[in-house]
């Protein structure tokens, strides 16, 4: 393993990245090895970052053929700081993308993306990024997508605590596991699921004030969808979208505000959420939209009890709370939380979410911690 060195400030030395003293001086000469040797497998290369834009780009960064592998591990680029500050890279309006991550196991991390034409970091349609690791990243005010893989692939991919805003596009637009990232302000949909790939999971996000949807899973195949411990507020035209898509699982979140709550036509299963009735403070237009579902409730019911606010947005006294059965959907901030005994690993859980996530304040009773078995 060899660690490289990027710093614009080197301006004497070998500028071959093989020391700081000899950084590169911009990031986009490393993954080709300017003046010395390419990064392989295992390598990281640390960013050092100043007091605004590090490097303002004309052509994307790219990162083809710049690959880790499963035994050796990931090509890492890392902005590399002290004071936590991000390495950040502009397109200056000029680049079309500013990095272009067409390779295996590559990791991202502490990177700010911005100011990019159309996508900020870009995957070409039909190639493949597996085993991406992007963490504590943020892609605003870029004309496209914060970060595209539309019709790419980019399987066993993990975001963690990383930001999508601004951009023109979409937040984030892709496929993988996505923990605590926040999706806000974006043209289109916060976060946005690729057509015809794997499962996709996002665990602990926030998706607001978007002008489409706060997600929108539309993914189709054997596709799977969890959002779990999520809270969407605040998107124009919806809060989570599931038409077009396969079965998905909304557990434990709060979607308020919104245009709809979650649209599940194609079937979704809502799990202890909770969408305001109409009149409730922060309540959507509608809470569930059109006529035809295969909704369950809490996976114990096959259809769900009538509520006019469900189409047309004129329910006042609850929604779900009470009735027969007692349905563990509940509308309301008075209901009481559902608590049902789940067994993990051998051990008696008792999930109580109700859509308040850890990084809104909230979290389960049991203040979990999304972070606790991540290391990088």
């Amino acid at each position: 393993m060899a660690t490289y060195w990027v710093d614009p400030t080197a301006t004497s030395g070998n500028n071959d990245g093989t020391s700081l003293a000899d950084a590169w001086t911009a990031l986009e000469y490393a993954p080709a090895g300017l003046n010395g040797t390419a990064p392989v497998a295992g390598d990281v290369v640390n960013c050092v970052p100043g007091g605004g834009i590090d490097e303002t780009i004309s052509t994307a960064i790219s990162f083809n053929g710049n690959a880790g592998n499963n035994t050796a591990g990931r090509v890492t680029y890392r902005g590399y700081s002290s004071a936590g500050n991000r390495y950040r890279i502009s397109g200056g309006g000029i680049a079309t993308y500013c990095i272009d991550l067409d390779s295996d196991w590559l990791s991202i991390e502490n990177m700010e993306i911005r100011d990019a034409s159309s996508h900020g970091a870009f995957i070409a349609s039909y190639t493949t990024c597996d085993n991406l690791l992007v963490n504590n990243c943020w892609f605003h005010s870029n004309g496209g997508d914060g970060f595209a893989a539309p019709s790419a692939s980019t399987r066993y991919a993990l975001f963690t605590r990383c930001m999508f805003t601004d951009n023109t596009g979409n937040g984030w637009h892709g496929d993988g596991m996505v923990l605590g990232c926040l999706a806000e302000g974006n043209t289109g949909t916060g976060f946005y699921q690729s057509a015809s790939h794997p499962t996709t999971t996002y665990i602990d996000c926030l998706s607001f004030g978007n002008s489409q949807y706060g997600f929108w899973l539309r993914g189709y195949g054997q596709d799977f969808y969890l959002l779990h411990n999520c809270v969407v507020d605040s998107n124009t035209l919806g809060g989570a979208n599931f038409t077009g898509g396969q079965t998905g699982v909304v557990s434990g979140c709060r979607l308020t505000a919104n245009g709809f709550g979650a649209d599940g036509t194609n079937g979704v299963d809502l799990v202890d959420c909770y969408m305001p009735a109409s009149g409730q403070d922060r309540d959507n237009t509608t809470n569930l939209p059109g006529t035809t579902y295969t909704t369950q409730i809490d996976n114990a019911q096959n259809t769900y009890p009538t509520n006019s606010n469900d189409a047309a947005g004129t329910d006042t006294d609850g929604g779900y709370v009470g009735g027969s059965p007692n349905y563990d959907y509940q509308t309301t901030t008075a209901a009481t939380l559902h608590n049902v005994a789940y067994v993990i690993g051998g051990a008696t859980q008792y999930p109580r979410t109700a859509g308040l996530s850890t990084l809104a304040g909230g979290g389960s009773a049991e203040g979990y911690n999304p972070f606790s078995n991540i290391r990088f």
